[in-house]
C-alpha cells in the first residue's frame, strides 16, 4: 500500500514531494513537516505503513527537514562543502529500497531446499549489497546456509496459532536492528554466535531484516564474522 501525504501545497507520495522540492518546483519553506510526521505516525499506528517502508519514508522526511533547515539558516560555502550530505541522503534512500526488495525476495524463498535457497540468496545479495569483498574468513554461501537453518528452525518451532496482531506490528527496521546488534555484541563482550542474533525474533521477516542489518554492519566494517573450523558455528565479532 502506497503511503500518501496531504498538505496545503501538495497531495501524493512523499517521494514525489521530495522530488518537487529537489527540482525547485515547490518551496520547502511552505511545507508543514510536523503535519507530515503526524500523518506518518498515524499510518504506522493504523498499520497502513509497513515497517520495511517506514525506514525509507523516514529518510525522505529527513531530507525535507535538512533542506528546510538549510533554507532557514543558510550556511556559508565552507560549511556547505563540509556537509556534503545530499548524495548520502539519496544513497540512503536507494539502499533502503534495495533492502526492502531484498527482504521480500528472501522471505519468498523460505520453502526452498537448502542448496537452491543458498544459491538464490547468495546471488541476490551479491547483486544488491555487494558484500562479498567485505567478508574475510567466512564465505557468503556459509552465511546463506546459516540463515536457511535459522529460518527452518524458526518454522519448525511455530505453533499452529499465529502471533497476535499486536506482536506482528512490533516496530523494527534495518537501522533499529543495526543498533540492536551493536548492543548485543556489547553485552556479549564483542563476540557472539550467529544464531544468537535471532533469539528474540517473532517472525521470518524480522529474522531476514536482522540478517540484512548484520550484512550492512559487515560492509561498514563495524563487525566481522569468523568460523573456527569447517561446518563449525559462525561467530560475529565487533571490530
Amino acid at each position: 500500500m502506497t503511503f500518501n501525504v496531504t498538505v496545503d501545497e501538495f497531495s501524493g507520495t512523499l517521494e514525489a514531494l521530495v522530488e518537487l522540492v529537489r527540482n525547485h518546483s515547490l518551496d520547502v519553506l511552505t511545507l508543514d513537516l510536523i503535519s507530515i510526521a503526524e500523518q506518518m505516525e498515524a499510518a504506522v499506528v493504523a498499520g497502513t505503513l509497513p515497517q520495511l517502508d517506514l525506514a525509507e519514508q523516514m529518510v525522505l522526511l529527513s531530507d525535507l527537514l535538512r533542506r528546510k533547515s538549510k533554507a532557514l539558516l543558510p550556511m556559508d560555502k565552507d560549511e556547505e562543502a563540509k556537509t556534503g550530505d545530499t548524495v548520502s541522503v539519496e544513497n540512503m534512500q536507494e539502499d533502503f529500497a534495495k533492502f526492502r526488495e531484498l527482504s521480500a525476495y528472501l522471505e519468498n524463498l523460505e520453502d526452498k531446499e537448502e542448496q537452491s535457497f543458498t544459491r538464490h540468496v547468495t546471488a541476490r545479495i551479491e547483486e544488491d549489497i555487494e558484500i562479498k569483498d567485505f567478508l574475510e574468513a567466512v564465505k557468503l554461501e556459509d552465511l546463506s546456509i546459516a540463515l536457511h537453518d535459522v529460518l527452518k528452525r524458526f518454522k519448525d518451532q511455530q505453533e499452529p496459532m499465529q502471533f497476535s496482531e499486536e506482536v506482528e506490528k512490533e516496530s523494527f527496521n534495518i537501522q533499529t536492528k543495526i543498533d540492536a546488534i551493536k548492543t548485543m555484541l556489547t553485552q556479549h563482550h564483542k563476540k557472539m554466535e550467529f544464531v544468537q542474533l535471532f533469539s528474540g525474533a517473532h517472525s521470518k521477516l524480522e529474522i531476514i531484516v536482522t540478517f540484512l542489518a548484520m550484512l550492512e554492519l559487515i560492509k561498514q566494517k563495524d563487525v566481522k564474522v569468523e568460523q573456527e573450523r569447517q561446518f563449525g558455528p559462525i561467530f560475529l565479532l565487533r571490530v
